[in-house]
């Protein structure tokens, strides 16, 4: 029931999420949404050296036994320096964390690869790989186009992308390239838009009024259904077969019960036809430039 979701750790190490109200999560509240979530054989993290204090705050538990993904940035790496660059990074995550190894290691985005480096950066990462200091690698994603553009000639261990229940982009993208075999594991992230799908439409920030009528129409239709948003957004992810983990960070301990308990009730209800295909609304790292 539970095997889908991988705990988000932006709010952990950041004041992260545009309807975030409280900053960081407090350690003790860490402390009991990763208790918790090992009682109930969730044992998936996903974190980054760019998220403020998170992977060494993480290091503070006892998290050899987590499968842990983690995203690194190589930017202006020279091609000599690749092998030695990716490898610094991985192992500083590693000493962060305090565990033996990473279950995955991801770049931040397809940027990080031009033309002329590719070939280094993944003959780099399979070396490392082979070294056991991951057992999986891959890219995090923002636009189908370079999903589609990077796996023409290449397969991925794992990609990872953003999805909400408003954004059917990758749907399928993803179902045709894990039904090849060209990638083999797909996590989606975003899944709530960060929480923005979860707030009343009345409450929502002027910025994004003008896209209203997507919002009411989907707190309208889980009304009708006697659904609370957040199962829909659930409900939406867990019944696509190409969706393998599903992101999700929480700002408290009761954040996380709420959706432990939206995941006891799962059912195949979730609205088929809301869609958008704004991208300055779907994309969260968008939102700056409204």
């Amino acid at each position: 029931m539970f095997e889908k979701i991988v705990i988000g750790t932006a709010q952990f190490g950041d004041i992260y999420g545009i309807t975030n109200s409280v900053g960081k999560v407090q350690r003790n509240e860490i402390e009991k949404i990763l208790s918790s979530a090992w009682d109930l054989g969730i044992n998936k993290i996903d974190t980054a050296q760019s998220y403020g204090d998170a992977e060494i705050l993480l290091g503070s538990f006892n998290l050899n036994a987590w499968d842990i993904y983690s995203k690194i940035h190589i930017h202006n790496c020279k091609i000599n320096d690749i092998y030695p660059s990716i490898k610094k990074k991985v192992e500083n995550s590693i000493k962060n964390l305090k565990v033996q190894k990473l279950k995955s290691v991801l770049l931040h985005s397809p940027d990080e690869i031009s033309k002329h480096k590719e070939e280094e950066i993944f003959n780099s990462m399979t070396q490392l790989q082979k070294e056991n200091y991951f057992d999986h690698f891959g890219v995090s994603f923002y636009l189908v186009n370079d999903l589609l553009d990077l796996t023409k000639n290449r397969k991925l261990d794992i990609v990872q992308v953003p999805m909400s229940i408003f954004d059917h982009r990758y749907n399928n993208s993803l179902r045709d390239l894990k039904e090849k075999k060209i990638i083999k594991l797909a996590q989606v992230r975003s899944i709530f838009l960060q929480g923005l799908a979860l707030v009343n439409p009345n409450d929502i920030q002027i910025k994004f009024k003008k896209w209203l009528p997507v919002f009411s129409t989907f707190h309208e239709w889980c009304n009708s259904h006697n659904l609370k948003p957040v199962q829909a957004c659930l409900n939406h992810f867990y019944n696509r077969n190409y969706v393998d983990q599903i992101v999700v960070g929480f700002h408290s301990k009761s954040h996380f019960d709420e959706l432990i308990q939206a995941i006891k009730t799962l059912s195949e209800t979730y609205p088929r036809n809301l869609n958008s295909t704004d991208e300055s609304l779907l994309i969260p790292s968008n939102w700056e430039n409204l």
